[in-house]
């Protein structure tokens, strides 16, 4: 189940009844935010949804470049849960 509120999108996991998690874009679109901290806020989401799989990432930062952080983070970062690419990638 998918509900937004303001930028912040809050998924609740149905393998999991009531495990919620986001990215908080209204933190990372901050105007004092520096790309580590962008950086650190992406890690701290996907330690705490992509354990066991099945987690998609969905943001929308209207600070230009940003996105493009948040995107190299996941793909930096997310080896950790998804070392095997999906079949129909290769």
């Amino acid at each position: 189940m998918m509900r937004c509120t303001g930028t912040a999108v809050f998924f609740t996991a149905d393998s999991e009844p009531g495990k919620k998690g986001q990215f908080d874009t209204q933190y990372m679109d901050g105007l004092c935010i520096s790309e580590e901290d962008i950086r650190r806020s992406v890690r701290k989401t996907l330690d705490e949804m992509a354990p066991g799989g099945s987690y998609i990432a969905l943001f929308a930062l209207k600070t230009p470049g940003r996105n493009a952080v948040v995107v190299d983070e996941i793909k930096r970062y997310s080896g950790r849960f998804y070392s095997h690419p999906r079949p129909d990638a290769l």
